[in-house]
């Protein structure tokens, strides 16, 4: 995670200077659903990352799938974000 800027919300600080520098789905970047580890009573649907972290989204969009941004700081340092590009389909 970068040292300033995003803060572990849907999308970093708009004020720093990081950069998008690749999106897609989940899958694309090893990213896994885990449906087993969802939260249906708060509406939450769980990711797990490669490094065996867990997110955790209420959009509704996410309960199928997710599109993420991969972020880039000016030290270089990359981290995901789950994208706000709307979409219609997942």
């Amino acid at each position: 995670m970068a040292e300033y800027g995003h803060q572990g919300s849907s999308q970093p600080n708009i004020r720093t200077r990081d950069e998008v520098i690749q999106s897609g789905w989940h899958h694309s970047f090893g990213w896994l659903r885990r449906p087993e580890l969802d939260d249906k009573d708060m509406n939450l649907w769980t990711y797990e990352e490669p490094n065996g972290d867990l997110r955790m989204s209420s959009d509704p969009r996410h309960e199928r799938a997710a599109y993420l941004d991969l972020w880039e700081t000016p030290r270089g340092e990359r981290y995901f974000a789950f994208s706000v590009v709307p979409r219609t389909k997942a």
